[in-house]
C-alpha cells in the first residue's frame, strides 16, 4: 500500500474504533480490549505488552502484514504521532473519533513528506 493509502486507511479505521491510548495519553500496539494503534493494526501480531514506539522494535518492518512492508520507521512513527496526540482526534457517535483540524493538517503533512 501507499503512504496515502495507508494514512487515509488509518483515519477511516478510527472513525468506528477506538484509539488504543490510555488515559495517561500512552499508546499500546494492541490493549486487551482489542483496540489496536496506528502500527498495531498493521502488525502480523501486535505485542499487547509493547508500547506503540516502532523504534523499539528490532526489524520492525517483519512485524507487519505484507501489504503495508516497505516504508520507513520515520514513516510509520509519524502516523503513529497521528493517532497519539488527542489534539488529532474528536470522539464520534460511532464509537470512534473523527479527525480535527490539525489532525487533518497533519494527516497531510505525513502523505506530502513521505509520497
Amino acid at each position: 500500500m501507499t503512504v496515502e493509502e495507508i494514512v487515509k486507511e488509518t483515519i477511516e479505521y478510527y472513525k468506528t474504533h477506538k484509539r488504543a491510548v490510555n488515559a495517561y495519553g500512552y499508546c499500546y500496539y494492541i490493549t486487551k480490549e482489542g483496540d489496536m494503534c496506528a502500527a498495531g493494526r498493521c502488525q502480523i501480531m501486535p505485542d499487547e505488552s509493547m508500547l506503540g514506539s516502532v523504534i523499539h522494535i528490532p526489524n520492525f518492518e517483519r512485524t507487519l502484514k505484507e501489504q503495508y512492508r516497505g516504508h520507513s520507521v520515520r514513516f510509520w512513527r509519524e502516523l503513529q504521532g497521528l493517532h497519539d496526540s488527542s489534539k488529532h482526534w474528536v470522539e464520534n457517535d460511532k464509537g470512534g473519533s473523527d479527525l480535527t483540524h490539525e489532525g487533518r493538517l497533519f494527516a497531510e503533512s505525513i502523505m506530502n513528506d513521505f509520497s
